[in-house]
């Protein structure tokens, strides 16, 4: 009970303007500085309303290798994104496997997402490399443009834990992680000029678009992109990238109504 409580009392402080975040286990800072009339007036920029289904089918529960993988990962122990959000990751690698090229995924926070995406892969055959890219210092690159982060939000990970979830639990090897900002410290060790699958979880905007710069001319023909942050009520920073770069790129766009963007290079 304690737990929703407080849930819902951080999300009321964050539209007023104030973030909490917990950088280390035990200590708690509470950040001040944008309001919350400039944070509403991005937020409200966008069309919002609470989305409910009435779909029930959900080919997730009878999925046992999803599902084998899915139970390792979920209630954020290893990710913060949802199962129907994950169980599309999943799916979504199976219209990749004719494409020749490598995967990569950029903010990765503790693995659980990319532990999917380089366990679906190993399983449908892929010999490519799944690259995990994440600072392992939270989130960067906060603007104007993402007026409810700061900087340093989803720094409780370790490039420690990404390695012991893929290696030792999932007994995975197709993967190369990279500790670092990326592109502008870990681009260089990108060795593919050739992508085939890219998923961004990154939060702000102009980290997504730093990404985009240096990897839409290595994706293929009919490769996808996946946002992860499109439809998220804290992240219009994406939103605004993405339906930015949907206008300005020869790609087709879908909208989930899960939350994600996905993106099809023509």
């Amino acid at each position: 009970m304690f737990y929703h409580i407080k849930k819902y009392i951080k999300k009321i402080l964050i539209m007023l303007g104030i973030n909490i975040s917990q950088p280390v286990q035990g200590l708690m800072l509470i950040k001040w500085g944008k309001s919350f009339e400039d944070a509403f007036k991005k937020y409200k920029s966008f069309s919002y309303e609470l989305i409910y289904s009435r779909v029930i089918y959900s080919p997730w529960v009878n999925d046992e290798n999803f599902k084998k993988v899915y139970n390792i990962i979920k209630n954020k122990k290893y990710t913060l994104v949802d199962e129907k959000k994950c169980w599309e990751l999943w799916d979504i690698i199976n219209n990749v496997k004719e494409l020749n090229g490598d995967l990569i995924e950029v903010g990765a926070w503790r693995g659980g997402t990319a532990a999917l995406i380089a366990k679906k892969y190993n399983l449908i055959g892929g010999k490519n490399t799944v690259y995990i890219c994440d600072t392992f210092k939270g989130v960067i690159k906060a603007t104007k443009e993402d007026p409810f982060y700061f900087n340093g939000e989803h720094a409780n990970t370790d490039i420690d834990i990404v390695e012991d979830l893929l290696k030792n639990k999932l007994a995975l090897d197709n993967y190369k992680i990279l500790k670092g900002i990326f592109p502008d410290e870990t681009g260089s060790q990108i060795n593919s000029n050739s992508f085939i699958f890219c998923h961004i979880d990154v939060d702000t905007y102009k980290s997504a678009e730093d990404i985009i710069d240096f990897i839409w001319d290595k994706m293929v023909k009919n490769s996808i992109i996946v946002y992860d942050d499109y439809a998220g009520r804290a992240t219009p920073g994406i939103t605004k990238h993405v339906n930015k770069l949907v206008t300005d790129r020869n790609c087709q766009f879908f909208y989930n109504l899960n939350g994600h963007g996905i993106i099809v290079k023509k």
